[in-house]
């Protein structure tokens, strides 16, 4: 005991330096996840709240004519990125949400249609009068040739 340190003593010495550091990194840790740090459980929560968040915007936004056209693309965006090609930023939709939106589709696909048909027949309501007669062409005041050459013909 003459004040030289022995063997043991640096082992001693060197182990509790180590349970110190461990005990600093642990302590910041703790204080990081106090703080709110970037955990992957914290991510994990962060990203379900913004998809619950994203679904009520959803539902809220389809009350109006502008929030269902912008729910309809964005749930198809969901539908092609999020379930078929599994993107991790997109949700993916559940089985009623695609339920939903195969409805949705099909309904825009048909209203769409019957739009389409209607502009092109008062374009052009000579070509139901090979189906349907002249009714439709007079009601316009639309005279058709091939109804003329007919009227011709008789007389």
């Amino acid at each position: 005991m003459n004040g030289e340190i022995t063997q043991d003593d640096e082992s001693m010495l060197a182990r509790r330096l180590e349970w110190e550091k461990r005990q600093a990194a642990l302590k910041k840790e703790e204080e990081r996840r106090a703080e709110g740090g970037n955990t992957i459980e914290d991510a994990q929560k962060t990203l379900n709240r913004l998809r619950n968040i994203y679904r009520v915007i959803n539902g809220t936004t389809a009350i109006t004519f502008v929030g269902l056209s912008i729910t309809f693309l964005l749930m198809n965006a969901q539908l092609i990125f999020g379930n078929f090609f599994k993107v991790r930023l997109v949700p993916s939709l559940t089985l009623i949400e695609i339920f939903i939106l195969g409805l949705l589709d099909l309904i825009v696909f048909i209203v769409l249609l019957i739009a389409v048909s209607i502009i092109y027949f008062v374009a052009n309501p000579c070509e139901l009068s090979a189906m349907f007669g002249t009714w439709w062409a007079d009601m316009l005041g639309v005279v058709c040739q091939g109804a003329q050459n007919a009227v011709g013909a008789i007389k």
